[in-house]
């Protein structure tokens, strides 16, 4: 019989969920739930973690296994409707999010949810009357508050954001994860209105609270394992044909949200946004040399069934049984240390490889709520060394693949759009789609940290963002120079 939890057990597990270190939240929970299988509070925990990992099938099944014991838990019901944001049921996310509401009318938790299906709708009328009736009735405020700030900020409306994030901000009694939030949104309200440092200062503290280990040497050495060891004929490929993956890779907040919203405009793509499926391969493979990155060094254990048989799992699960689209972009950030992988399992794809002014791209990741998959993001000298590495890795990539690769920077397509999206749908050999010109009258629904950038005009106010921001860059700087 399993051991019983001791309560320091229980703390290593809050610890690191509360860090974001979901990978090492989902394994403590685990085991102690082979003592108390039945503890819903756990199941929600872990349910938490495996859909911050991006396995959703395996959230939806923890998700299934507490409710069969508590079928009005309000913590499970409400990553249910999470879960079927993430997949786009939307119809279904109202059921659950109503559901737990229902559970119990004085929580403020579940109406945010709410509130923010309604705002990724583009309801943000509707959301916002929500959430004033519920900061008026509804307790804790932060949860509503959060919500609250970034919809006013949508609508143009950053004082009043302000207004609803100022008393909260120095309140240590809220969560380390809600405070995070509430710090990220209040860095976001503070830049739009010019408040230049005491924006970075919110983004500052934001990021202390969500900072994860990363050994930006032994990253440094797995690139080089990975230059080392991808070389011409080195690897075996799948006997996959098929030409309907395209990967939008490229560091986050490089444009790859608006390309995909560009491109989803066509009725021939189907934009099935940021997949995990080739990062959770890569970890399934456990053939990296350098821990705890998935880099697939041992390449020649690569062999053709292993191959077809991931290739096969890529292809099951990248769209929907009924898409009939021809090509389906996947814009999962992580991709791109994985392109060699890619070429063996699908040696037909496409790659769109998007870049931007390092600064700004650096600077706007730093100002982004990420989640553990990106444990470089929360400090800016490691976001300098992230990005330097990769961009010497795509080099090679470059050179080494037979995948056509077209290269867009998000200067390009924002001062000339439309002579970079004929360039990409030319890649792509699809006809051009007036429509990707005006990405922001899609009602397509996105679930990225670019959800609110996609609905706008496109727009050029942030390029040279850095420079508002030159005496806090320093580390960032030096770190992409070295």
């Amino acid at each position: 019989m399993p051991s019983r939890p001791t309560q320091q057990d229980l703390i290593d597990a809050r610890r690191a969920f509360d860090a974001g270190d979901f990978l090492r939240a989902s394994h403590l929970l685990r085991r102690l739930l082979q003592a108390q299988p039945t503890n819903t509070n756990w199941l929600y925990l872990l349910a938490c973690a495996e859909g911050e990992l991006g396995r959703l099938g395996e959230a939806q099944r923890v998700i299934e296994r507490g409710l069969a014991v508590d079928p009005t838990h309000r913590g499970l019901l409400t990553r249910l409707a999470r879960l079927r944001m993430a997949r786009q049921d939307l119809a279904g996310a109202h059921e659950a999010i109503d559901r737990a509401i229902a559970s119990d009318p004085r929580e403020s938790r579940p109406l945010s949810v709410k509130a923010e299906l309604l705002e990724y709708e583009g309801r943000s009328d509707e959301a916002l009357a929500l959430l004033e009736e519920g900061l008026r009735t509804r307790s804790p405020a932060y949860p509503l508050a959060i919500v609250y700030a970034r919809v006013c900020q949508g609508l143009g409306r950053p004082e009043d954001a302000l207004r609803a994030l100022e008393p909260l901000r120095d309140d240590d009694t809220i969560p380390p994860l809600a405070r995070r939030s509430l710090l990220f949104q209040l860095g976001g309200v503070l830049d739009r209105l010019e408040r230049y440092d005491e924006a970075f200062r919110a983004y500052e503290r934001a990021n202390a609270l969500r900072r994860m280990d990363f050994d930006a040497d032994a990253f440094e050495r797995s690139i080089d394992l990975l230059i080392e060891r991808w070389t011409p004929g080195a690897w075996d490929r799948s006997s996959q044909t098929s030409e309907r993956p395209v990967f939008i890779v490229g560091l986050p907040r490089t444009g790859t949200s608006l390309l995909e919203q560009m491109l989803a405009c066509a009725p021939q793509v189907y934009a099935a946004g940021e997949l995990p499926i080739v990062r959770l391969i890569a970890h399934d493979l456990a053939l990296s040399q350098v821990r705890p990155f998935d880099h697939v060094h041992k390449i020649d254990r690569l062999h053709p069934a292993l191959l077809d048989k991931h290739a096969r799992r890529y292809l099951a699960e990248h769209a929907p049984t009924n898409s009939d689209a021809i090509r389906v972009t996947d814009k999962e950030p992580v991709n791109i240390e994985h392109l060699g992988l890619i070429a063996s399992l699908l040696p037909h794809a496409r790659v769109i490889h998007c870049t931007r002014d390092p600064l700004d791209a650096g600077l706007s990741i730093f100002f982004q709520e990420f989640t553990g998959v990106l444990p470089w993001a929360g400090d800016l000298s490691h976001i300098g060394v992230y990005a330097r590495c990769i961009d010497r890795l795509m080099d090679h990539w470059r050179r080494v693949l037979d995948l056509p690769v077209c290269e867009v920077r998000y200067e390009d397509l924002t001062q000339d759009t439309e002579g970079t999206l004929r360039r990409v749908f030319a890649h792509l050999d699809l006809p051009f789609c007036e429509q990707s010109l005006s990405p922001h009258e899609n009602r397509r629904v996105t679930f990225t940290a670019s959800n609110q950038q996609v609905r706008e005009a496109i727009h050029t106010r942030s390029l040279a963002r850095w420079r508002h921001y030159e005496p806090h860059i320093g580390p960032l700087r030096e770190a992409l120079e070295r």
